[in-house]
């Protein structure tokens, strides 16, 4: 488990291989928290300090979307699919559709 944790965290910009569900669940689950965590950490320090400074929490963020997208594209090697099908996560109700797709499909079986 450590092992596939370590692999995971050293490759995590890689587009190229291939993400299980529970690879894709797991990551998808530390992203988020990595998020929010940065979020709490913005709204107890920074917001009450200074009254605000939306940059910073605005760099985690789309530092964290930069984080799925590698991921995303891992889940779409490992179902086949095309890797620019996550262009679909900028649609409104088609992405919280696609996201569950990505969650519950089973991978395709390597020949």
């Amino acid at each position: 488990m450590i092992k596939c944790i370590k692999h995971r965290f050293i490759n995590i910009f890689s587009f190229s291989e291939k993400a299980g569900r529970l690879d894709f669940i797991f990551t998808t689950i530390g992203i988020i928290i990595f998020v929010a965590v940065g979020y709490f950490i913005y709204t107890l320090t920074f917001d009450f300090l200074w009254g605000g400074f939306p940059s910073l929490f605005q760099i985690i963020f789309f530092f964290g979307v930069f984080l799925l997208i590698p991921n995303i594209c891992r889940r779409l090697n490992d179902l086949e699919v095309n890797r620019f099908a996550f262009l679909l996560l900028f649609v409104p109700i088609v992405n919280i559709l696609f996201e569950l797709y990505l969650f519950f499909m089973p991978g395709k079986k390597d020949k």
